[in-house]
């Protein structure tokens, strides 16, 4: 219980980018990832599960390998200001992400030293108000307020930890478990979009109904994702996927079945073998000895067999 007492939960997270500016000194923050912790209320320090926030970061580097850690986010109940213990945190956050890439060697084509910036996200007025965000830069002084500016694009990467866990497992590495994964992983984005363009299509309604003030910036964001947006039906979305997901259905039901057929005739020719010459093995003496011969099936087309069943 004194344990629970002197923490709480941190939703916090690490922001990759790519420098981009004379000196190091402007930054774009290309994607986020979370890493759910708990904060020391008395001395700042953050504690992180180790396992957890080694495989959100591979994840997130396996999607952008040009990135390097810049910097870390952190949700808070404020406007986004700077609190007691924000220093403690960056700097013990940063220490155990250098800890991650010494231990694992993956650093990217960055280092987490050069983390400096710090995105506070403070809660808005009401449900219909936006997160209020703020940008931190590190110095020798403590956190600095920098101005930024916020653009929306390639939509593809808009659910970055789902679509960096595409890759199959060692053992799982069919065409036709492939494809399974590959439409999950479609499907899952797709929802994850569908979320989002119902908040937008919320803010343009209010926009519209005069419940919330027009910002020229966030619309001309809405803009450049609609660009991005390939237009089309939603009944023309769902047939295209439904006739992928009924091939992909196809192939593993008759890959199934090709295998337990050859598993069939495999059995077959071990019981005629086994039992004599029943339609599938003669027999003939020789010399005192018996020999077998199969005649169930040509060994040249069960290599052939073989060699598409590894297809599958």
């Amino acid at each position: 219980m004194d344990e629970d007492a002197s923490t709480e939960a941190c939703a916090i997270g690490a922001l990759f980018g790519v420098e981009n500016g004379d000196g190091g000194s402007v930054r774009d923050v290309l994607c986020a990832v979370e890493l759910v912790g708990r904060r020391d209320r008395a001395t700042g320090t953050v504690t992180i599960e180790d396992e957890h926030g080694k495989l959100a970061l591979a994840r997130a580097r396996r999607t952008r390998s040009e990135c390097s850690i810049v910097g870390f986010y952190r949700a808070s109940m404020n406007d986004g200001s700077v609190e007691d213990g924000d220093l403690e945190m960056f700097d013990s956050l940063a220490a155990k992400v250098r800890d991650w890439e010494r231990e694992t060697g993956d650093q990217g084509d960055g280092v987490a030293n050069d983390a400096s910036a710090l995105v506070k996200c403070g809660a808005g007025g009401d449900a219909s108000e936006p997160p209020k965000m703020k940008w931190y830069e590190r110095t020798s002084d403590g956190f600095v307020e920098r101005e930024f500016s916020m653009e929306t694009g390639e939509s593809e990467r808009i659910v970055v930890d789902a679509l960096a866990n595409i890759s199959l497992e060692e053992e799982d590495a069919s065409h036709s478990a492939t494809s399974v994964k590959s439409l999950e992983s479609a499907a899952e984005a797709t929802r994850a979009l569908r979320d989002r363009l119902r908040t937008t299509l919320g803010y343009l309604s209010a926009v519209r109904n005069g419940d919330a003030a027009i910002d020229f910036d966030v619309l001309r964001s809405i803009v450049s994702v609609m660009n991005d947006l390939r237009a089309s039906s939603s009944d023309s979305v769902r047939d295209t996927f439904v006739d992928e997901y009924e091939d992909v259905l196809l192939v593993n039901y008759l890959a199934s079945l090709t295998k337990a057929v050859d598993n069939l005739n495999e059995l077959v020719d071990k019981y005629h073998f086994a039992h004599g010459d029943h339609g599938g093995v003669q027999h003939a003496e020789r010399g005192g000895e018996r020999s077998g011969r199969f005649h169930a099936r040509d060994r040249e087309a069960r290599a052939q067999e073989r060699a598409m069943l590894s297809l599958f």
